[in-house]
């Protein structure tokens, strides 16, 4: 999908149509996209690797936010190190299901190349709608780019914001408060983080700064982020307001419901790990040293009520079409379990020997399937496209006006987009689906019926009456549609109102005359 974005408007797709779903707007967070167009549009040609090339950069600026953090607590370089380097590379205990497969690894193959047979097959990230569903962070950042810029930001908005109650420095509120109101057009759920966690540090700060002056701070906090929102929030999506689309699908209760209360705890224990159990003991410390007259950390207590916070919201509401996408609070919380468990042992564990050990156990546990799935991605050597599907999607790129929308399967992997450039009348259904096309006249099934009644050529009126409706120019053939639609190519040959205008190596296109 992402690529897909970042060729549309490298090809002049701006402002942006939904380049998986033409003619409507491109709703979905797709800054981190533009500025990879950008880059892509200076290169001059084709280049996919721009994600290679970009997504560490993104990758880094969340270890520096992660680390910024933890030496603010921790003041210790590298207790902050052992913390950025756990939580940018946090990933559940799916590692366990290599070493189960290399124990069941064939003896016919040395150890090292049972290894890197496993690695070049499997990613080992997650499991889709099984009990490991979160991606590790290795492989999130891909999946979901927007949250590149979103975990970073609400980490060093965290920190800016815990520097200017201290200090007492309204600018630097003001300065939060803008960051937060940008952050809407990259990933608004990362401000829906940013305000809980600015509401959180308000609440601690009632007693030492007054309620007259956290109200003004509330509201120097808030007008940036007010206006901003009215400013970026003027597209409707499926003819709805972000917030209606949330009202919407809003329900009380676990974004997994049809899972009884064991499963959840099999999902926690195996998604969470360690870090997720000692910071919800951590409330227990802070009592006890309350209870003992010692002081309360207030920045330990904050990331850990944080880390809470986060966690109980998925488990408590749901607002989102795709139950998955509830999954992002899990995201931030596990950033701040990991810095508020290593801020705890650090501070509780005196023995440097045991520190030590403790420490490299749980970045061992917490890292290593993140460091699987990123030797998979160097092993493996499986492609997106074959050599015919990269010559048609130049060939479109090179012959067909920009914004031209085709007729295809709705497919993860197309050259019409993720090559050429060009729009899409439906692509992969969970994409447009889970961006609010789930209901209404213009949802993801209608056109699905739309799209199977162009490739099965009812009749005539129907295919013309479909292509009018999309505007639709061009009709893509590949081994998807030809092995879905048998007769389409014998079908589409024999009409009048197409031409064939590319065939090549099994792949055909149709222009609409």
């Amino acid at each position: 999908m992402h690529m897909g974005i970042i060729e549309s408007i490298t090809q002049g797709n701006f402002p942006p149509q939904a380049p998986y779903y033409a003619g409507v707007p491109l709703t979905y967070y797709y800054f981190t996209d533009f500025h990879s167009a950008i880059l892509s549009t200076l290169y001059g040609n084709f280049f996919p690797r721009i994600l290679v090339f970009d997504n560490p950069l993104f990758a880094f600026m969340f270890f520096l936010a992660i680390y910024t953090l933890s030496y603010e607590l921790i003041r210790k370089k590298t207790t902050a190190f052992l913390s950025a380097f756990t939580g940018s590379l946090f990933s559940s205990y799916i590692f366990i299901k290599f070493v189960a497969d290399l124990q069941r690894g064939s003896g016919w193959f040395s150890l090292t190349d049972n290894i890197t047979q496993l690695l070049s097959n499997h990613s080992y990230s997650m499991e889709y709608e099984q009990l490991f569903q979160m991606s590790n962070f290795a492989d999130y950042f891909l999946q979901n780019r927007p949250m590149m810029m979103g975990l970073p930001t609400v980490i060093f908005v965290i920190v800016l914001l815990l520097y200017a109650f201290s200090k007492r420095n309204k600018k630097v509120i003001l300065l939060s408060g803008l960051i937060v109101g940008f952050l809407i057009k990259f990933q608004f759920f990362a401000v829906v983080a940013s305000v809980i966690s600015f509401v959180v540090i308000l609440f601690f700060n009632l007693k030492k700064h007054g309620v007259r002056i956290c109200g003004k701070y509330l509201l120097v906090f808030a007008m940036p982020v007010a206006a901003f929102y009215l400013i970026f929030s003027n597209h409707d999506i499926n003819n709805q307001s972000l917030f209606l689309l949330a009202k919407e699908n809003f329900q009380f209760g676990p974004w997994e419901k049809d899972k009884d209360w064991l499963w959840h705890l099999r999902f926690i224990a195996s998604n969470f790990g360690v870090t997720f159990i000692i910071t919800l003991f951590l409330p227990v410390f802070f009592v006890l040293r309350a209870f003992k007259r010692r002081p309360v950390p207030f920045n330990g207590l904050l990331v850990s009520l944080l880390a809470v916070i986060f966690f109980l919201i998925p488990y408590c509401v749901r607002f989102t079409v795709y139950k998955g996408d509830m999954f992002k609070f899990f995201y931030f919380m596990a950033v701040f379990c990991v810095v508020a468990t290593f801020w705890f042992l650090g501070t509780v564990i005196k023995n440097k020997y045991l520190r030590t050990a403790i420490f490299t156990l749980i970045v061992v546990t917490s890292v290593s399937s993140s460091l699987l799935t990123l030797s998979n991605s160097m092993l493996n050597k499986n492609y997106a496209y074959s050599k015919a599907e990269y010559q048609a999607g130049l060939w479109i790129r090179n012959n067909t006006p920009q914004k031209s929308v085709f007729i295809t399967n709705p497919t993860v992997h197309c050259a019409v987009t993720q090559i050429g450039g060009r729009l899409r009348v439906l692509s992969y259904i969970n994409w447009p689906y889970s961006h609010g096309y789930n209901s209404g006249e213009d949802n993801v099934f209608a056109r699905l019926g739309d799209v199977r009644r162009i490739y099965t050529a009812e009749s005539e009126v129907a295919v013309k009456e479909v292509l009018t409706k999309y505007n639709a120019r061009y009709i893509y053939l590949s081994s998807d549609e030809k092995e879905e639609f048998p007769e389409a190519e014998s079908t589409f040959s024999k009409a009048d109102y197409l031409k064939k205008v590319y065939s090549q190596e099994g792949i055909v296109i149709y222009e609409v005359i």
